[in-house]
């Protein structure tokens, strides 16, 4: 089954060495690209010359309450911050690595929804500056190996929903009285 694609963002006044960060809990993503065209008549007809061309990325999430990766970006529109975007295939290509794009984008809309009782949505625009590179991860970066999926578990080695695991080690497996490789 393939995965969908991941967005991974970083404001651009963060510290050298610093991990891009994944806003939680995505929905849809959409990269478009848009070329404005302009068309002359004559008396032979009508000429269309190629304009220039724009990209945006777009982005649903929902709301997740200490979010890192959402604060960011709220953050970059409210202190008009570019924002440097990936979109990385979590799906490793015939070469082994991770085909991604890459941008520097420009916040231009960051909206909060509530479209019913108790679920809360954050949508995102942003434009991108001149035009996004092509590239590859020959890694994905540290929170997207196993991103929206979880393994298998033995009884007693966690606690927690599947957002929020936490190892109990190898005592909680033992006292589940299970034994195998790697307890």
């Amino acid at each position: 089954m393939a995965k969908s694609k991941i967005l991974l963002v970083q404001v651009t006044d963060n510290v050298i060495g610093e991990p891009a960060l994944i806003p939680g809990l995505q929905r849809d993503l959409e990269h478009a690209k848009t070329r404005s065209n302009t068309t002359e008549g004559s008396k032979m007809g009508s000429i269309t010359q190629s304009g220039g061309l724009a990209e945006t990325v777009s982005g649903s999430f929902l709301f997740k309450r200490g979010d890192e990766g959402q604060k960011e970006l709220e953050r970059a529109i409210d202190e008009a911050k570019e924002v440097k975007i990936w979109i990385i295939d979590p799906e490793a290509n015939a070469e082994g690595t991770y085909d991604s794009k890459f941008g520097y984008a420009v916040m231009g809309d960051f909206t909060r929804s509530m479209p019913y009782e108790g679920v809360e949505e954050i949508s995102v625009e942003m434009a991108v500056q001149i035009r996004s590179a092509d590239g590859v991860f020959t890694a994905l970066p540290e929170g997207l190996e196993g991103f929206a999926e979880y393994g298998f578990e033995l009884p007693g080695e966690y606690t927690g929903d599947h957002l929020s695991r936490t190892t109990t080690g190898e005592a909680g497996a033992a006292a589940a009285g299970v034994e195998g490789e790697g307890i």
